[in-house]
């Protein structure tokens, strides 16, 4: 018969075992109050340390990246149970690897109004076919946002629809994209609009949003700037001038060390190698000076 263990024997065995079952989850905490014991502050804190980005690499290497709901590439973690263990990356067991959107989705309600609670999560994660069903609608919505943005692009010969500014201008793009614009009879049309254009109508000087009103008195004005650029010059402008001089400049700059560091690395490099102090002594006389020489004579 085996000897009965010592009282103290038996707190340090029962102590071990409800660490263990805390552990596990058998005995469920509050996240807040795991992370405290942790010594974090809050869960943001936690996501940001050192400890979590090390579990969150593990679970997508060992997931290959590939999401647990929808198969595409993952770039997130998802927690299927916040234990002890879990949090402290000693259980991965419970952390599955989900891309952004299905993580999302997950996560927080239809409406996004508020979390699903956990037993619809693990519902919503399981569901392979909505999934798929997500994926058809999200490639037939992009098909038709494109279809749309080219009709609308094409109809206005890429050009903004308000200040008539050339939105894919070779040499600087303005960004432009589908707005709706309210119209007298109270409707709604598409139309092809700048960056800048959009800005001004959606808010005012204040950042106040515009009002349907607001945005018709606007556009039956000509707008105060045009956010057009001109056509590039034929012949050596300004810009064509200091990107010259910054490049005859650097060639001098790059001329001058290589000289100067064979000579140090061998001051008899003359009568050394003769046909190596030519080859360097050469392009650093053109350029003396960093190339100011060479500038004053630049056309």
């Amino acid at each position: 018969m085996a000897p009965k263990p010592s009282t103290a024997e038996w707190i340090k065995t029962r102590l071990e075992e409800m660490k263990a079952e805390r552990l596990t989850g058998k005995f469920p905490e509050d996240r807040e109050t795991i992370l405290a014991r942790l010594g974090y502050g809050d869960y943001e804190s936690y996501l940001a340390g050192p400890l979590w980005q090390k579990i969150r690499r593990r679970v997508l290497k060992h997931d290959g990246s590939i999401c647990a709901r929808c198969g595409d590439r993952a770039t997130q973690v998802h927690h299927l149970a916040y234990t002890e263990a879990v949090l402290k990356g000693e259980d991965d067991s419970q952390l599955v690897s989900v891309c952004k959107p299905c993580h999302e989705k997950v996560e927080f309600d239809d409406d996004r109004r508020g979390r699903r609670p956990e037993h619809d999560k693990r519902r919503v994660l399981e569901d392979r076919e909505g999934a798929r069903q997500e994926k058809i609608a999200a490639e037939h919505a992009r098909l038709q946002l494109e279809e749309r943005t080219s009709t609308v692009r094409d109809a206005t010969g890429e050009r903004c629809y308000w200040c008539k500014g050339n939105t894919e201008h070779p040499f600087w793009r303005n960004d432009g994209k589908v707005y709706t614009v309210p119209t007298a009879d109270g409707q709604a049309v598409d139309a092809w609009m700048c960056s800048g254009c959009r800005r001004v109508l959606d808010h005012d000087r204040e950042g106040r949003p515009r009002t349907d009103e607001q945005k018709l008195a606007l556009l039956r004005k000509r707008p105060a700037v045009s956010y057009t650029r001109r056509e590039p010059q034929v012949g050596l402008t300004i810009t064509k001038a200091f990107r010259k001089l910054n490049a005859v400049q650097r060639e001098g700059i790059i001329n001058e060390f290589e000289w100067n560091a064979a000579r140090i690395k061998d001051p008899n490099l003359e009568a050394t190698d003769p046909e190596r102090f030519a080859e360097l002594k050469a392009p650093y006389e053109s350029t003396k000076r960093n190339g100011r020489d060479r500038c004053k004579g630049m056309k």
